[in-house]
């Protein structure tokens, strides 16, 4: 007996029914042989020189056999459709060798599969018949509503047998070899699926995860369990929409970002499935379960706050947006007209030596303290009330150099024309990016180098040196971790 355990599947959707068809191998063969026995008697065996027809006459199987006539019976196994299937069509195919006579016609029935040699070689010829004449030399499968019903009824035991014969067996010559194939149309009904939808965050008032369009519906995904779970058919198409801007519950806004750098997708439990920001696709007997997950970028507010000395913190100012794991500029003005008060850019609070644009890669929200300076003004009512330090002072040159506080920093100013204009040095900022108060003024005798001392960070007392108006260095002139004398009223003079 030879056995084919193989089948193959074609899948059709129409709709939301699956068409299918299946091709299904023959899984085994029983040949058996009718001959004369040395007696002269009919005798059967199971031979496999032939599937069907007769020999030349002459030269039996055995010594004195003549007349030697071959059937055989062809066995399916019908595992491959589903319990559940409605079949619509049958065909049978033949593929057919080793013959003589391309003309001779066979016959197929169908059989039970339960003989003796002699039992199987008569039964095989019955009148349950699937096809009653094929020419050996035809290759076109033939549709048989026979063999549709036969299949029908052989699904409970999972197996089908079909006889084959040749029309013409009494003829010398009339032999082939056969394989037999069935080739199955169905349908099945639509499958249900679970399919989660998801965000990748908590709402900003911890009662959800946001929303999402599912279907053309704007839903609410729920917080716990986490995700909005909904039923689909399998085959239909299903359109998911990611809305953008979201809020969660730790400060920050949600988007929809296409950038090159960590943007947004969707994930079907992990594995990335689309870039774009609304997502269709046709659902699939394995997305029942599973999690579809919109993640949305973290959009970082940047912030700045505009510190002045007379009109108070100018907030939310320049407000940027710059996504996670990206970077970008901000900036601001060189000067700003409030109140009739024309502010400079005096730098950035935690870095004064940048201008007015710097490149940032924020991890969280951020407010940025920009400094802006009123020149030749100062908000400390004692900026000029210390008679022991000299604030003010003029080189042989007639340059005039001033240092005085405000908002808790020291400031160092020049004017070239005898007082008309006053331009702040150290690039418009604070001589110190720290608190720095208490300065004092000196010069070297017939130069224009200066030197400015101050109280720095209420416990250290430093001294700068200025070349014509440039910053050149600064050391330390006394700390608290060698005297331990320097308090926040210290006062250092120049002698």
């Amino acid at each position: 007996m030879k056995t084919i355990l193989l089948f193959m599947v074609t899948i059709l959707i129409f709709g939301n029914i699956y068409a299918e068809q299946v091709t299904i191998y023959q899984s085994g063969i029983s040949t058996v042989v009718r001959y004369i026995n040395s007696s002269g008697n009919y005798d059967y065996t199971y031979n496999t020189l032939h599937s069907i027809g007769r020999h030349d006459g002459n030269n039996g199987i055995n010594s004195g056999s003549q007349n030697d006539i071959w059937r055989s019976e062809h066995s399916f196994y019908l595992g491959s459709i589903p319990s559940n299937a409605t079949i619509t069509q049958a065909q049978l195919q033949f593929f057919i060798s080793g013959y003589q006579c391309s003309t001779c016609s066979l016959k197929v029935t169908k059989t039970t599969g339960q003989y003796s040699y002699g039992q199987l070689w008569t039964n095989i010829n019955n009148t349950n018949t699937i096809v009653a004449s094929y020419v050996y030399n035809a290759t076109t499968p033939v549709v048989s509503t026979a063999l549709k019903d036969a299949i029908i009824a052989s699904l409970t035991t999972g197996t089908m047998y079909l006889g084959s014969l040749s029309l013409v067996e009494g003829s010398n010559n009339s032999y082939a070899s056969l394989e037999l194939r069935l080739i199955v149309d169905y349908t099945v009904p639509p499958s249900i699926v679970n399919i989660t939808a998801d965000n990748n965050f908590t709402a900003s008032d911890g009662a959800n995860r946001g929303t999402m369009v599912i279907d053309g519906v704007n839903r609410t995904i729920p917080l716990t369990p986490p995700g909005y779970t909904f039923q689909k058919t399998v085959g239909q198409n299903l359109t998911l929409s990611a809305n953008s801007p979201q809020n969660d519950n730790q400060g920050h806004q949600r988007i929809w970002y296409t950038g090159l750098t960590f943007p947004s997708d969707w994930r079907r439990n992990g594995e990335f499935k689309s870039y774009n920001q609304t997502y269709s696709f046709p659902v699939a007997a394995d997305d029942n379960g599973k999690i579809y997950m919109a993640n949305l970028r973290k959009n970082f507010k940047i912030d700045q706050t505009h510190k002045t000395e007379f009109d108070g913190n100018q907030t939310q100012q320049n407000t940027a947006w710059i996504v996670e794991q990206n970077s970008g500029n901000i900036s601001t003005q060189s000067s700003r007209l409030i109140n009739g008060k024309n502010y400079l850019f005096a730098g950035w609070e935690d870095n004064l030596s940048l201008g007015t644009s710097r490149n940032i890669t924020p991890n969280d929200n951020k407010v940025y303290d920009v400094l802006y300076k009123y020149p030749h003004y100062s908000n400390s009512t004692s900026a000029y009330q210390n008679p022991g330090q000299r604030r003010f002072i003029k080189t042989n040159s007639g340059h005039l150099h001033i240092v005085y506080e405000s908002m808790n920093k020291v400031w160092y100013e020049r004017s070239t024309n005898s007082g008309q204009t006053w331009e702040i040095m150290n690039g418009g900022k604070p001589i110190y990016s720290g608190i720095a108060t208490h300065p004092s003024i000196d010069f070297y005798p017939g130069t224009n180098d200066i030197i400015i001392v101050y109280n720095r960070d209420e416990s250290v007392i430093a001294a700068q040196y200025y070349e014509n108006g440039i910053f050149k260095c600064e050391s330390i002139v006394a700390d608290n971790s060698i005297w331990d004398q320097v308090t926040p009223d210290s006062k250092p003079v120049i002698a």
